[in-house]
């Protein structure tokens, strides 16, 4: 069974109301919900979802605050590691709204991003490494390394932020009965990091908190010479919720999969454990490369 996120229907005409049907007349018998969604929107489809595809998670933050409709969507427009408490409130509030939401649409899952390091973004440079081919050797490795101590230097007090602000959500989660995915995330500043998400896991042991793999993430941070995609696989697959599955080129991703750089069979074994698995796709995406891409993943897994 595959679900398909909203955001391939982002930038289109399509209304909220058609969004199910027509989900599920291309071959998805679930949807993600994703921040992108407004409450004007969510509102239009839920007649929809009783006939069309259901909700088998949704992207937190949802549905998009109306505090935040002027500016470009992002599922994080404040961060639950902010060493603010008047923001890291505010992020925990809409978290814990997320998870109500998840659980009246009778979702099973929450997708959720941590947040941040609070240190300088290192992504041109990684970058550029990686388009020169330094990724992966020593010059490229050990630019890494000052990066990863300048990192685990500065990480503790937005750790503690984020581990503060999963306490409360946890709760939330439990009593709602809803699962939450932790996401590893594209860039390098970003939390959780590979040692990251094991220890987040082993704090909420016995809690709602789970690991949500993301194939296009994972491959571009291997690109980029931060960690192998198989390295999350074989350290977290045993606790994997979910995952995103989506293709990269050179170094952008969410093309649909198995139309990009990603080797989906050396992943197979890993990915076909995964309880929920949701094709994030780019909205410039046409419907015969998503079917494509559907028929590609349904043979191989």
């Amino acid at each position: 069974m595959f679900g398909i996120s909203t955001c391939w229907w982002e930038g289109k005409e399509a209304k909220g109301d058609s969004i199910p049907l027509e989900a599920l007349d291309m071959g998805f018998e679930k949807l993600e919900l994703d921040y992108r969604i407004t409450k004007e929107a969510l509102a239009q489809m839920r007649p929809a979802l009783k006939g069309g595809a259901q909700v088998l998670s949704v992207h937190h933050v949802f549905p998009r605050p109306q505090s935040f409709l002027k500016g470009p969507p992002v599922a994080d427009p404040v961060s639950l590691s902010s060493t603010d408490k008047d923001e890291r409130a505010e992020a925990v509030k809409l978290a814990i709204s997320t998870i109500q939401h998840a659980h009246d649409l009778e979702a099973k899952a929450v997708v959720i991003h941590l947040g941040k390091v609070d240190m300088e973004d290192p992504t041109d440079k990684l970058e550029e490494n990686s388009k020169k081919g330094l990724s992966w050797a020593e010059e490229g490795q050990r630019y890494i390394s000052e990066l990863r101590e300048v990192r685990n230097r500065k990480r503790q007090k937005n750790l503690d932020a984020v581990l503060f602000s999963l306490e409360s959500i946890n709760k939330e989660a439990e009593k709602r009965d809803i699962l939450l995915g932790i996401e590893n995330r594209l860039h390098f500043h970003e939390i959780p990091d590979l040692w990251e998400i094991g220890f987040i896991l082993e704090t909420f042991s016995g809690g709602n908190l789970r690991y949500w793999h993301d194939t296009g993430h994972a491959h571009v941070q291997e690109k980029l010479g931060i960690l192998y995609q198989r390295e999350l696989l074989e350290r977290y697959g045993s606790q994997m919720l979910g995952v995103h599955l989506h293709d990269v080129k050179e170094l952008e991703d969410h093309y649909p999969p198995g139309q990009g750089e990603v080797d989906f069979r050396a992943l197979r074994e890993h990915l076909r454990t995964a309880p929920i698995k949701v094709f994030e796709i780019r909205s410039s995406a046409t419907r015969k490369e998503v079917l494509e891409s559907l028929e590609f993943i349904h043979d191989l897994l």
